[in-house]
């Protein structure tokens, strides 16, 4: 399996909302990313419920075609349990998976935390979907894509864990990807991480580093450049990428 590296850090805030975690089991790895909502009380509650429940559900069962899927809607229902005992309806969270395992790499996301995977040498990406409202303007070409950034309206979020869920699914999931050999990289964060480094920089930086620390160290050097001086969200990544020393 390739390499990884991550960081959690506070930012300017009183609380680290976010958590990450790296669960394996049988050869498999789960990389876990949650970001709580900042502005709903409890929301590092709700982020640390819905990654020890990821984490432990693959330990317990591993790799298997629905574990994003129980996934999700296990931690969407534990979520939704605590909000009944505490009478706190706003605890809420992001939450970014990724499944590898020897045969197959899987990833699904809810709310804005991403997910991006490199490719060609690192010149080209793709990218999960923000469940915001600002990606729908995205979308329908009612801003431009790169706008999204900085957008006023960026935090307005229509599908979280422990927000009311719609009939239909309210989580992505990536069809199942066959490996034949090491993946290609994958890059998870969260938006008080992603929103400061663009993805043009995100594929230099992979492309002058050799491990997956080297480039998590150069991303998180322009993020931190770019904070300050402002008011910083917290932030987090995983980079997963096979090692080239």
């Amino acid at each position: 399996m390739p390499e990884y590296a991550m960081l959690s850090q506070i930012g300017n805030r009183t609380i680290n909302e976010d958590r990450v975690r790296v669960a394996e089991a049988d050869g498999a790895s789960l990389y876990i990313l949650c970001d709580g909502l900042g502005g709903h009380a409890g929301g590092d509650v709700a982020a640390e419920t819905a990654t020890a429940y990821a984490a432990d559900l693959f330990k317990a069962r591993g790799s298997y075609p629905a574990l994003l899927d129980d996934i999700f809607c296990g931690a969407q229902e534990e979520i939704k349990r605590l909000q009944a005992q505490r009478g706190a309806e706003a605890l809420r969270t992001t939450m970014t998976v990724l499944l590898l395992t020897p045969e197959f790499a899987r990833w699904g996301n809810i709310g804005d935390g991403r997910l991006y995977r490199f490719f060609m040498n690192g010149t080209r990406f793709e990218r999960t979907k923000d469940h915001s409202h600002v990606q729908k303007m995205a979308d329908t070409g009612e801003i431009e894509e790169r706008q999204i950034r900085n957008h006023p309206e960026r935090f307005k979020l229509y599908s979280t864990l422990g927000s009311v869920w719609k009939p239909k699914k309210n989580y992505d999931l990536s069809p199942i990807l066959e490996l034949d050999g090491e993946p290609e990289p994958f890059l998870l964060a969260t938006d008080g991480f992603w929103e400061l480094v663009s993805e043009k920089e995100m594929m230099q930086t992979l492309r002058e580093t050799k491990s997956a620390k080297a480039w998590l160290t150069a991303m998180r050097g322009i993020v931190e450049e770019r904070g300050t001086d402002r008011e910083m969200d917290n932030y987090s990544a995983i980079c997963i990428r096979k090692s080239e020393d």
